[in-house]
């Protein structure tokens, strides 16, 4: 998958997946949520790993570490319970979002036969995307935090 397609298949579902609050207090938290949310994770999953993949820059195998923190804030959500509220788990969890923030600016990298390939200091993409990844993690991750620790 070319990092073209790749941006514009993962940008949408992240920014669905970052609505979290927003959809649980429309949803609820049962199946209405999961059937919406289910989909989009795995979906998101199943386009990294593509694109992992075809660029052989990290093994596929990580592309799971990119729906995890995510994926904990809705099971947290959906079942109540107060695990987040210790500080062992809140540092797992904050690690769980630099390694998603890891993963996803590596499979940003031009390493796809179809990417245009330059050095990275000079690929506006890639610095932008960059950019935007870690004011997206930062800004999800304190949201969802929040909203576990102090409901």
């Amino acid at each position: 998958m070319n990092r073209l397609k790749y941006i514009y298949w993962l940008t949408p579902l992240m920014i669905l997946l970052s609505c979290g609050r927003m959809l649980t207090d429309m949803l609820g938290t049962g199946w209405l949520m999961a059937a919406l949310i289910v989909p989009a994770i795995l979906l998101t999953w199943g386009i990294v790993w593509l694109r992992l993949f075809s660029t052989s820059v990290l093994r596929p195998e990580f592309a799971i570490l990119t729906i995890l923190p995510q994926s904990t804030y809705f099971a947290v959500k959906a079942t109540g319970t107060e695990l987040l509220h210790q500080p062992v788990w809140q540092n797992i969890y904050l690690i769980s979002w630099v390694a998603f923030t890891v993963v996803i600016i590596l499979s940003l990298k031009p390493k796809h036969k179809q990417d245009k390939i330059l050095p990275l200091s000079k690929d506006i993409i890639f610095g932008m995307m960059c950019i935007l990844t870690v004011v997206y993690a930062f800004t999800t991750m304190g949201a969802y935090a929040a909203e576990i620790c102090y409901p």
